[in-house]
């Protein structure tokens, strides 16, 4: 592993409240120029991002998910203990790409998913109140991770 710290924001910039990972990692791209970051976007996890996050030290996923309330903010460490079986379609989660990482390439960097509650998933409906408020936040925790100054047990509910 030669490179150190990748962002990776996910989610469909059409569907409202799904943009907040790509809109994070515009953000968190900018203010982080001082650290050795590298930020990528994509609309869906697929099978191509296990070569491209396969030589940094550790990667930071930014998502949005209906399973928590709207605007709130969770962050937790990615484990490698996933073994529910991974088939090779077009959408994949954190966990089974840093298994793919371990097994192709027999380590895998150290990962972290900043995951962000959404309410409004129509198309062209831009982000609720609540997520658009959440996004400094998603930012500065995202900006501490790099730096390791956060801990992985903070969970912010707006």
């Amino acid at each position: 592993m030669s490179k150190t710290l990748a962002i990776v924001g996910y989610g469909n910039i059409l569907k409202g409240d799904d943009a907040i990972g790509i809109e994070a990692v515009k953000r968190i791209a900018e203010r982080a120029r001082g650290f050795n970051v590298e930020a990528f976007q994509f609309h869906q996890l697929c099978i191509d991002a296990v070569y491209l996050l396969k030589d940094f030290h550790k990667v930071i996923f930014l998502d949005c998910s209906v399973e928590i309330g709207s605007g709130q903010v969770v962050c937790k460490k990615v484990s490698l203990d996933d073994t529910s079986p991974i088939t090779m379609s077009h959408h994949l989660r954190p966990e089974q790409l840093l298994v793919l990482i371990r097994s192709l390439y027999g380590m895998a960097p150290d990962a972290y998913v900043l995951t962000v509650g959404g309410r409004e998933f129509d198309f062209g409906s831009g982000l609720s109140l609540e997520v658009a408020q959440a996004l400094p936040i998603v930012t500065e925790m995202c900006l501490s991770l790099l730096s390791e100054n956060l801990e992985v047990s903070d969970k912010i509910n707006l």
